[in-house]
């Protein structure tokens, strides 16, 4: 009878540490970890992104460069102080995205699907640019813009940016 009893108590021990150092874990990711919902948002139509904000030129050297994978609707805004018609390569990308020019909270062009070059020498790299100055850009995963419905035209809100 002692062993079932010290059985049951170490079994109802191990229990309770499992279950408080789970909780403690999760409570502590939740601190950590910022959620995509926790982002400045872009609504364009039904769609609403996620976005992390490129502001500086560092930012915006960098870009989406290195990252494995972006969320269904999560992207990287690019706001220019002046109109621009900025540039953008793919260089160190991984993953292909979509391409959304912007100018006066309005789409102007979208480049779908443009793949990541890898091996490519700098020089050789493609140039995507704007057919007219811009000044934001929305990089989200590639095919968004369809999925989604977005079009040419259509317009950009930005107005919930932290």
């Amino acid at each position: 009878m002692k062993i079932i009893f010290f059985f049951v108590l170490i079994l109802l021990s191990a229990l309770i540490f499992l279950k408080i150092t789970n909780q403690n874990q999760a409570e502590l990711d939740q601190k950590i970890t910022p959620t995509v919902n926790e982002k400045p948002k872009v609504v364009i139509g039904n769609a609403t992104i996620f976005v992390d904000v490129a502001k500086t030129t560092e930012d915006q050297q960098k870009g989406l460069s290195g990252r494995e994978s972006l969320q269904q609707n999560e992207g990287m805004l690019f706001l220019f102080e002046d109109d621009t018609y900025q540039g953008f390569w793919m260089k160190d990308m991984l993953i292909p995205i979509d391409i959304i020019w912007i100018k006066d909270g309005r789409i102007i062009y979208i480049h779908n699907n443009v793949n990541p070059q890898p091996g490519v020498p700098d020089e050789k790299l493609t140039l995507y640019a704007p057919p007219v100055a811009i000044d934001r850009v929305l990089e989200v995963n590639a095919g968004f813009s369809e999925r989604n419905g977005i079009e040419v035209g259509d317009s950009v809100d930005i107005s919930a940016l932290n």
